[in-house]
């Protein structure tokens, strides 16, 4: 779905949370995020000036998509789909409150994106940083699964899953998914940092 697609499905809500699953996390807009956050849990919002909403504004919030229970606990599931999560609000969509919220929010102001420079490694090596960097699992298998992902990644057309396979070759599809559906620019920090976390929890337990 595009932000206008958010944008229309959330003009109309008065009692509803709508979630979609991006990647490795739920994410609610406009009023759905309103609701989320005061009836809910007080989830930091983000709010972003779009060039597709012609400079408009949108603001959303999220948590990953393992706390789904913690989060919402017992809400009335109305509707569930693997992308697609609609829960009843406990109460009706206060608009002027949502309003006044949305307005004191501040605008994310995008950072300049810096040149990637070209790794001085292949990707198929692990130096003796990296190696030190990741717990739980060795050298030699985080090398292999790097491969893995990375095979599968180029075997790979578009945003759907491909083929099938073996169960750690189903954790690597899942892993390129996770990735692909990733949108960096616009997740915060913490919410890049649970996103790693999740990730190397696929590894370790898959």
């Amino acid at each position: 779905m595009t932000s206008r697609d958010f944008i229309t499905a959330e003009a109309s809500n008065t009692d509803r949370i709508i979630l979609y699953r991006e990647g490795l996390f739920w994410k609610a807009y406009e009023r759905s995020a309103y609701a989320l956050c005061s009836q809910i849990r007080p989830l930091k919002p983000t709010r972003k000036v779009l060039k597709t909403l012609d400079g408009g504004d949108l603001i959303s919030v999220g948590f990953p998509s393992a706390s789904e229970s913690a989060v919402l606990g017992d809400l009335e599931r109305l509707e569930v789909a693997s992308d697609r999560l609609v829960a009843a609000a406990p109460q009706p969509i206060d608009i002027e409150a949502f309003s006044a919220w949305k307005a004191s929010v501040p605008v994310k102001v995008p950072a300049p994106r810096k040149p990637v420079e070209p790794a001085a490694d292949s990707a198929d090596t692990v130096s003796d940083a990296s190696a030190d960097s990741g717990r739980g699992v060795s050298a030699p298998v985080r090398a292999s699964w790097l491969r893995r992902v990375l095979r599968v990644f180029r075997s790979c057309e578009g945003p759907e899953v491909c083929g099938e396979g073996s169960s750690e070759d189903d954790t690597a599809r899942r892993i390129v998914r996770s990735l692909k559906d990733f949108n960096l620019a616009d997740k915060t920090p913490m919410e890049c940092m649970l996103f790693i976390s999740e990730l190397k929890n696929m590894l370790v337990n898959r």
